[in-house]
């Protein structure tokens, strides 16, 4: 913010400073594959924090996949009796 005792030219260097900061995170937010690629190894590291955890989960939907194969199997085979 400008004061009675700020010139002009640190104003507009204030101003310069501020348009700076705002392009950089403008910037920083359009390169999505840097993005995507922090994401994924910020996931990848929690994998191998917790590796029971995501065998359970991957266990839990094999399961899941294969009670639901079962039962469209049955649907199909009481439909064509």
């Amino acid at each position: 913010m400008s004061t009675a005792t700020d010139g002009p030219d640190e104003n507009v260097q204030g101003q310069r400073e501020a348009l700076a900061a705002t392009v950089g995170a403008l910037a920083e937010k359009a390169d999505v594959p840097a993005r995507v690629k922090s994401e994924v190894s910020r996931d990848v590291e929690r994998v191998k924090q917790q590796p029971a955890a995501v065998a359970a989960a991957l266990g839990f939907a094999l399961v899941f996949v294969l009670i639901l194969r079962r039962r469209k199997r049955r649907s199909r085979s009481a439909k064509g009796n």
